[in-house]
C-alpha cells in the first residue's frame, strides 16, 4: 500500500474521532440551554447545506485541488464545532451551522476523490476498493474508541469532549499537508454542471418509489436513533454510559456492515429495507416495555440491520438503475438518504420536546408496519437482483 494510502487511513482514524457524538445534545441541551426542537433544527440546517452544496462543491475540489478544499472544509467544520464553546446565543448557531455545512460539502468527498485519482496516475486503482475499505475501518475504530472515551471526558468537563474533537480535526488537517497535490483536469464549466444536475433529476424518476421508501425508511431510523439522548438522559442515564451504548451500537453496525456486503447479491432489493423496518419496530418495543438497564441493550438490534442498510440501499439503487443513469441515481439516492436524516433532527427536537415519553415509540411501531406494507405494496421494485 503506498504512502500516501496509508496517510489517508490514518486521517481518517482522527475524522472518527468524534468525542462530541454520543453526547452533543445533552451539552446543547444543559450548558446552552438550547430546546431539542433548536437542536435538531440546527443540525438539519448543517446537514441541508451540506446536501445542497455538495454536488458543485466537489467541482470546486477538481478545479481548486482535494488538498487543499478537504483542509479548508476541515478548518470551516474546526469554526463550527468551535463556536459552541463561545457563542451565547442561537443566532449564532444558526450561521456557525451554515458555516459547518459549507465545510461539510468542501472536504467530504475530497480525500477519496484524491487517493483514487493518485492511485489512477500510478496504474494501482485496482486497490481503491482495499485502500476506501481500510480507511473505514479506521474510521469506526476512531469513532468506537472516542465514544467510550468521550463520555468520561464530558463527565470530567463539559468543554473537554468539544476541544478534545477540535484536536482530532486539527490533526487530521495537519496530516492532510503531507498528501501528494492532484487536481481535475478537463473540467466542465459551471454552467455544464448546473446542467448535469438537473438532468440528474429526470434520470431517476422510474425508482422515485424506491427513493421514496428509502428516505421514509432512513428517517424512521434517525429519528429512533436520535431520540435515545434526551430519552435515556431523561431516565436518568449518565454521560460515559451513552459513550459505552454508542460505541457498542458502532461495533455492532461495523461488524453487520461487513456481514451484509457479503450477501448483497443474494437477497432481493427490498430485503434490507424491510430487515431495517422490523429491526426499528422490535427495538421501539424494548424501549417502550424496558426500563434501565435493560434498556442500554435494546439499540443493538436496530444496530444489527442499520449497518448494512447504507451499503444495501447503494447497490440496489445500483441494480435498478440502467447502465447510463448509474451514477446519477445513486448521487440522488445518496441526497435521499441525507434528506431524510436531516428530516430526523427536526423531527427529532419536536418530539423530545413535546412528547418525550415511552408513548411515542407506540408511533414508530406503527409507522414500521405501515412501511412495511409499502414494500409490498409495490413488489416490482424488489425483485431478486444480481451483478
Amino acid at each position: 500500500m503506498p504512502t500516501y494510502a496509508r496517510l489517508y487511513a490514518y486521517i481518517k482514524l482522527f475524522e472518527g474521532m468524534q468525542f462530541i457524538l454520543p453526547i452533543y445534545i445533552l451539552f446543547e441541551h444543559d450548558y446552552l440551554h438550547f430546546s431539542y426542537s433548536q437542536i435538531g433544527a440546527h443540525w438539519g440546517l448543517f446537514l441541508v447545506v451540506s446536501v445542497l452544496f455538495d454536488y458543485v462543491f466537489g467541482a470546486v475540489a477538481d478545479r481548486w485541488g482535494a488538498r487543499r478544499a478537504y483542509i479548508a472544509g476541515q478548518m470551516l467544520q474546526m469554526f463550527y464545532f468551535g463556536s459552541f464553546l463561545v457563542v451565547s446565543t442561537y443566532g449564532a448557531v444558526l450561521v456557525a451551522s451554515v458555516v459547518g455545512g459549507l465545510g461539510q460539502a468542501l472536504g467530504s468527498n475530497s480525500l477519496n476523490t484524491l487517493v483514487h485519482k493518485k492511485l489512477e496516475t500510478d496504474g494501482q486503482q485496482k486497490y481503491y476498493p482495499q485502500v476506501l475499505a481500510h480507511a473505514q475501518q479506521m474510521f469506526f475504530v476512531g469513532r468506537i474508541a472516542a465514544s467510550v472515551i468521550g463520555g468520561f471526558v464530558y463527565a470530567f468537563h463539559p468543554y473537554a469532549a468539544y476541544l478534545c474533537y477540535l484536536g482530532a480535526l486539527a490533526i487530521a488537517a495537519g496530516m492532510a499537508l503531507a498528501l501528494p497535490h492532484v487536481r481535475q483536469e478537463n473540467l466542465h464549466s459551471f454552467h455544464q454542471i448546473v446542467t448535469e444536475s438537473l438532468q440528474t433529476v429526470s434520470k431517476v424518476r422510474g425508482v422515485m418509489p424506491y427513493l421514496a421508501l428509502m428516505f421514509a425508511t432512513v428517517l424512521l431510523l434517525d429519528v429512533l436513533f436520535l431520540y435515545y439522548q434526551p430519552y435515556f438522559g431523561a431516565l436518568g442515564a449518565s454521560p460515559h454510559e451513552l459513550g459505552i451504548m454508542f460505541a457498542g451500537i458502532s461495533l455492532v453496525a461495523v461488524i453487520s456492515a461487513r456481514i451484509g456486503k457479503r450477501h448483497l447479491s443474494r437477497h432481493s432489493a427490498g430485503f434490507f429495507i424491510r430487515l431495517a423496518l422490523i429491526s426499528a419496530g422490535l427495538t421501539a418495543i424494548g424501549l417502550w416495555s424496558t426500563q434501565l438497564p435493560l434498556v442500554y441493550f435494546v439499540p443493538l438490534i436496530m444496530s444489527l440491520s442499520s449497518g448494512v442498510l447504507n451499503p444495501s440501499l447503494q447497490y440496489t439503487l445500483t441494480c435498478l438503475a440502467d447502465n447510463h443513469s448509474k451514477t446519477s441515481v445513486v448521487s440522488i439516492g445518496t441526497m435521499c438518504a441525507s434528506a431524510g436524516t436531516a428530516g430526523a433532527f427536526f423531527l427529532s427536537g419536536h418530539l423530545a420536546d413535546h412528547f418525550l415519553s415511552s408513548e411515542i415509540f407506540l408511533s414508530v411501531i406503527t409507522v414500521s408496519i405501515m412501511l412495511l406494507v409499502a414494500t409490498i405494496a409495490i413488489p416490482q421494485k424488489f425483485a431478486p437482483l444480481r451483478r
